[in-house]
């Protein structure tokens, strides 16, 4: 009698363990591909921005006005699978680049690749209520991105509408 009592504890247990593995397989399974979901919304992003950003760059330079500003409401996610995310544009040795991430590992970055000899420095947008920011927030009302031609220089940057 002990003996079959003891095989259903052994067959119960391995049951127990392989139910135990396979929802662990299962979990794992569900990260990735919510990772993977997160890198493709955020790259996607990246690019839109980079796309705005390039646009605002060509009609500024087409233009044959000596001053020019030109700003684009940007249409982003608010989050990214319940994630707060940021958008920065960086100067990767002459390159100029948007970033946007949530974490140091989940990060995307798109070139603006028309976008030569520009300057990111900050700058006083008030008298185009428009606020500079070094940063944009996945949460914050109206970012957008701005193009200011002045004098043949050119410059761009992030911003929030109405600041």
């Amino acid at each position: 009698m002990p003996s079959a009592v003891l095989s259903e504890v052994i067959g119960f247990t391995a049951f127990v363990v392989l139910l135990s593995i396979s929802l662990v397989c299962f979990t794992l399974h569900q990260s990735v591909i919510a990772l993977n979901t997160d890198e493709v919304v955020l790259r996607d992003v990246a690019e839109y921005v980079a796309t705005s950003l390039s646009s605002l760059v060509s009609m500024a330079n087409s233009s044959a006005e000596n001053e020019v500003f030109l700003a684009k409401v940007l249409n982003i996610p608010q989050d990214v699978n319940g994630k707060g995310y940021f958008i920065t544009l960086e100067n990767n040795s002459g390159i100029l680049v948007v970033v946007v991430y949530y974490s140091d590992y989940m990060k995307q970055e798109a070139r603006l690749w028309s976008c030569k000899n520009i300057d990111l420095d900050y700058k006083d947008l008030s008298q185009f209520n428009v606020e500079y920011v070094y940063e944009i927030s996945s949460g914050m009302k109206n970012p957008v991105v701005w193009c200011w031609k002045k004098n043949g220089s050119l410059s761009i940057g992030l911003g929030i509408l109405g600041g």
